[in-house]
């Protein structure tokens, strides 16, 4: 399994995932042509974020997408994990902590001071932080620290 960043030919499949988790996790029917659009645009556009994804030859396992926010309390960038998907008869076989590892080495070169995993089982609980040394916390609602609260 490699874990790489994707081009621009990639887009279906990207598009592909983003529809399949909105279904699966929140049962929304989402606009094949709008998600196509935004999708495209974070491909070419790095300042919106980028995807991570995972290959086996020439089948896309799963992937994830990295977006920013600045911190001005900590003077400091949080990278927000989203968009994470893996195809059914992947899963639990270690395609998102690879994917995860990989994020995670970039993040600490390029001195992220936090990633959050954006998780929707409800949109109640919906935020895990990652803090320094990368050990998770579980984030309440109202932004406490700066930066962090919201992200969807």
């Amino acid at each position: 399994m490699k874990i790489t960043q994707p081009s621009i030919k990639d887009v279906n499949n990207l598009v592909d995932f983003n529809i399949k988790m909105a279904k699966e996790t929140e049962n929304k029917i989402l606009n094949k042509k709008i998600v196509t659009k935004g999708v495209s645009e974070v491909l070419n556009d790095t300042t919106l974020g980028y995807y991570v994804i995972a290959k086996n030859k020439n089948t896309i396992l799963g992937s994830l997408m990295i977006t920013y926010e600045w911190s001005d309390w900590r003077n400091g960038m949080f990278w927000w994990i989203q968009s994470v998907y893996v195809e059914k008869e992947y899963r639990k076989q270690g395609v998102y902590k690879k994917m995860y590892s990989y994020i995670k080495d970039k993040a600490l070169k390029d001195s992220s001071c936090t990633c959050l995993l954006y998780t929707s089982p409800s949109p109640r609980d919906a935020t895990l932080s990652r803090v320094a040394g990368w050990g998770w916390k579980k984030k309440g609602g109202g932004g406490g620290g700066g930066g962090g609260g919201g992200g969807g």
